[in-house]
């Protein structure tokens, strides 16, 4: 028996100490098999890079327990429980609203969420007037995109709605 992990990497990383750690996780051989980041995060269902711990807790291991849940979608991570918002580490400061809109798109990259849809899950009532959800969306991406007009993670489709692009 063996579970066979598919993994990226951008950085240097100790295998064999994450094989180690895996190991003592499953009780069983691994198996670690490299793919690209662009062709196969997709495909195998991956929410992009979220580094080691990150790894682990998602294997299910001891780290999980340790620390909050957090949502990761390449250098962009959400933590709901300590209501918090890095960007490449950097915390990044969000109004509550924000906050609501981000964690209901990160929880579900590449779906895309009307300007109604996100209007009725983040203030839980029906949709009158969603010009404050372009508002919000704006300011957002301010806050986390390095180039708004081209943008990386928050994405408008246009005609549809939103969508936290899945890396």
């Amino acid at each position: 028996n063996k579970v066979l992990f598919y993994f990226t990497a951008d950085g240097r990383i100790d295998f064999r100490q994450l094989v180690k750690d895996l190991a003592a996780i499953f009780k069983t051989r691994i198996e670690l098999r490299q793919i690209g980041v662009r062709d196969e995060t997709k495909i195998l269902g991956g929410i992009g890079i979220c580094g080691y711990q990150r790894f682990l807790a998602m294997a299910g291991g001891q780290q999980a327990r340790q620390g909050p849940p957090r949502y990761c979608v390449g250098g962009l991570e959400l933590c709901e429980e300590t209501a918090s918002v890095t960007l490449d580490g950097m915390p990044v400061k969000l109004t509550p609203l924000e906050f609501k809109i981000l964690a209901l798109l990160i929880k579900n990259p590449g779906h895309v969420f009307s300007a109604d849809e996100i209007y009725e899950r983040v203030w839980n009532e029906k949709a009158v007037n969603t010009d404050t959800i372009m508002v919000h969306v704006r300011n957002l991406r301010e806050k986390i995109e390095l180039d708004t007009k081209n943008p990386k993670y928050l994405k408008v489709v246009w005609g549809i709605g939103y969508k936290i692009e899945a890396l």
